[in-house]
């Protein structure tokens, strides 16, 4: 049945209060209500609307088609992307393109919360939007829609024209710079809008210079989200992340603060060249796969054994799965054997792999756990690791830890790591990346490479890295111990240094 001469001039009036009101489009058409953030930054960009039709602007004094928001961990970036497609969509007959670094982001993150969103909102609006995996149309008119883009290819953006167009790109720290010359010609009026939000993990690319380069960052209305302006931030993991870290540590500074940082003197490992590894699509290179398994044991206390998962390709390590165990101290060294053992045996039937290790740091309560795997699993191949041995080179390595972590460094910086989205658990990824990046080389190792060691580590108030030691392991040259029968011997193989760690 056709729509009523009333019934037109209502929807006209609820679009218009819309387009002027995003606040309270959210709340009664939505019924998700803003934070203090979402609020300013979905009013600056009605601000332009305000402006077109000679209002005074509440935010975006001047007129500013380009919007950036840095972020710590945890505001609802995510769910304030899926309320500005919503808001878009209703208000406006036209496209809105939403990328990311991997597709993945979109179709299991973005598409997830704008379907979230969608089930708690007005039944009436709902009925307007069909929702697919990479698309959602509005009204069943397919060129009033919402698309996702993978941020790999900037071609697929470079082909969008319309009357009103909005580019939302979610972790646009992760998104390289030759995306954005794709989005700049459809910039040049205030009918198209590009909105970038993440987290300041990079110092390089178009994110930054939004916020921190002159002569970019003026093209944009900038927003750096503070605590109080999100309902989801907890006071009590703010003050949990400071006294953890430390309010000084390059993640407490990107996750609770927001704001980009520069490596430490003397960091090893770059909180960007994590990022770009977890960020990095899986693809597989053509090369048979080789296994490795890596187990850092603890003896109980604070600190966690660790057993690690890595795919060996020819051209990358794949970095699929991190397993964290807190067993009691008398029985830690078995059953982290057998832990590592059935993972170890699980994994090899998910591939056709060259040959596979099982690598475990046979140093104090380690030595074992490599006996009892040496002992009881001999069809399993073996490396004692001790990371106070001698390395392959000792002018240029103080000992096979260095030269293990600089190994897995090098891999990291040139784009050779692969780190699944999973890989340890939601809650573990602040520790995994502080643990990352409060490795330090010593003072004084111009010369040759050297790291600080647990004592020194421990004097600036920082725990054993117990997910990376577990990670580094992978890069050993130490050979396997398949089906010994002496353990003993096995463990000679090695000098044992152990106390140089």
């Amino acid at each position: 049945m056709a729509a009523t001469a009333q019934q037109i001039d209502l929807l006209a009036q609820t679009v218009t209060r819309a387009i002027l009101e995003p606040d309270w489009f959210c709340q009664d058409i939505l019924k998700c209500k803003n934070d203090q953030w979402q609020s300013e930054m979905m009013n600056a960009v009605a601000d332009l609307d305000r402006i077109r039709w000679g209002m005074e602007p509440m935010f975006n004094h001047d007129a500013l088609n380009r919007f950036t928001v840095r972020a710590m961990h945890g505001p609802g970036k995510t769910h304030w992307i899926a309320k500005m497609m919503h808001w878009w969509g209703f208000t406006r007959r036209g496209r809105c393109a939403v990328t990311a670094p991997k597709e993945k982001q979109l179709t299991t993150r973005v598409w997830p919360e704008f379907r979230k969103v969608k089930m708690n909102a007005d039944r009436g609006y709902q009925a307007l939007i069909e929702v697919a995996k990479t698309s959602i149309i509005w009204a069943n008119d397919p060129d009033w829609c919402a698309i996702a883009e993978s941020a790999a290819s900037p071609e697929n953006l470079a082909g969008l024209h319309d009357d009103w167009i909005l580019y939302l790109v979610e972790e646009a720290s992760g998104v390289a710079e030759e995306m954005f010359p794709a989005i700049e010609g459809t910039l040049s009026t205030d009918t198209a809008i590009l909105a970038m939000i993440g987290n300041p993990t990079r110092t390089t690319g178009e994110f930054h210079a939004s916020h921190m380069k002159r002569g970019t960052k003026e093209l944009y209305y900038k927003k750096a989200i503070q605590h109080h302006e999100s309902s989801r931030i907890s006071p009590k993991w703010v003050n949990d992340m400071i006294g953890k870290y430390g309010i000084d540590s390059p993640v407490v500074q990107v996750r609770v603060f927001g704001n980009f940082v520069d490596a430490e003197e003397r960091q090893l490992l770059a909180l960007a060249w994590l990022q770009d590894a977890i960020e990095r699509e899986f693809k597989e290179d053509g090369s048979l796969p080789r296994l490795s398994v890596s187990a850092d044991v603890a003896d109980g206390g604070i600190d966690s054994s660790i057993v690690s998962v890595a795919w060996e390709f020819e051209s990358f390590t794949y970095l699929k799965k991190q397993y964290k165990f807190n067993f009691p101290t008398a029985v830690s060294p078995p059953k982290v054997a057998h832990a590592a053992a059935a993972i170890y045996e699980e994994e090899w039937k998910l591939a056709n792999f060259i040959d596979g290790k099982l690598i475990v740091d046979a140093v104090g309560v380690g030595s074992g756990t490599a006996g009892t795997l040496i002992l009881e699993y001999p069809e399993i191949p073996v490396i004692v690791y001790k990371g106070g041995a001698s390395s392959d080179d000792p002018e240029e390595w103080d000992n096979r830890r260095t030269q293990s972590y600089i190994g897995y460094r090098n891999d990291l910086r040139d784009g050779k790591i692969i780190i699944a989205e999973d890989y340890c658990e939601p809650e573990d990824w602040d520790d995994f990346l502080a643990q990352h990046v409060s490795i330090k080389l010593a003072e004084g190792t111009e010369k040759r490479e050297a790291l600080e060691t647990k004592k020194q580590m421990r004097s600036r108030g920082i725990k054993s890295p117990d997910m990376p030691d577990s990670i580094k392991q992978h890069w050993t040259t130490a050979p396997a111990i398949a089906g010994s029968s002496n353990f003993m011997e096995a463990m000679g193989a090695m000098e044992d240094h152990s106390n140089a760690w």
